[in-house]
């Protein structure tokens, strides 16, 4: 279920009822503060935000209910090959917030036009190899699904990724 960023009925019922949710969060502190709110100087821990408190009720929800622990994966999104110092500070807020809000930092998924090309098409990655689909496969392509992979990887086995430690982490 693609639910919007925010707090709604709609997603917190969607939330409250899945084993994983996986969380894309373009490389922003605007977007990071749906999450958790920070420090602006020492980006310190201040509260959770919207969503973070989102996750939070579900857990709750859960352990009322006696259902299994809630999988939390937050991955960075768009991200760029160039580096800076925004860039840099988010993967440390990224780590400091793991454990605090007992969610899994997830692979990053890079800025690539082809997202943007197949999506005008209709297409995603995993339809490159459908039959009938005369989509030729090229570097950008191959690097993409390597992404997907990995984050597909973390979700369906999540003990053996992190024992491999095969998560890529973008700095």
């Amino acid at each position: 279920v693609d639910c919007p960023a925010g707090r709604n009925e709609a997603s917190q019922i969607a939330i409250n009822v899945a084993d994983c949710v996986v969380t894309p969060l373009n490389d922003s502190f605007v977007d990071l503060d749906l999450l958790a709110v920070l420090e602006p100087g020492t980006l310190a821990f201040r509260r959770l935000g919207a969503f973070g408190e989102a996750i939070v009720e579900a857990r709750r929800s859960r352990t009322l209910q006696g259902l299994g622990d809630l999988d939390w994966i937050v991955l960075r999104n768009r991200l760029t090959n160039i580096d800076s110092r925004n860039k840099a500070r988010m993967a440390d807020a990224m780590v400091d917030l793991a454990a605090r809000l007992d969610m899994r930092p997830g692979p990053g998924l890079s800025e690539r036009v082809i997202y943007r090309e197949l999506f005008l098409e209709g297409l995603t990655l995993l339809d490159l190899r459908r039959k009938g689909v005369a989509q030729r496969l090229s570097l950008s392509h191959v690097a993409a699904r390597q992404e997907l992979r990995a984050l597909l990887d973390l979700i369906l086995f999540p003990k053996s990724a992190e024992a491999r430690k095969s998560i890529p982490q973008a700095v």
